[in-house]
């Protein structure tokens, strides 16, 4: 779901997930969007609350 939500997000230049480690990595650029909108239009999308930075 995540993958879903990723695809259509614009400044997203690449993303890789891990299901066994529940992990989803991504490449954006940050002159198109900010990790406060990824993230918001992540859990829109999927309705998944456990969302994270990792840096």
């Amino acid at each position: 779901m995540v993958d879903a939500a990723l695809e259509g997000s614009a400044g997203v230049k690449s993303y890789e997930t891990t299901l066994a480690d529940q992990q989803t990595v991504v490449k954006f650029d940050k002159s198109q969007i900010d990790e406060e909108t990824l993230m918001h239009n992540i859990k829109k999308l999927t309705g998944y609350n456990n969302l994270y930075l990792k840096q």
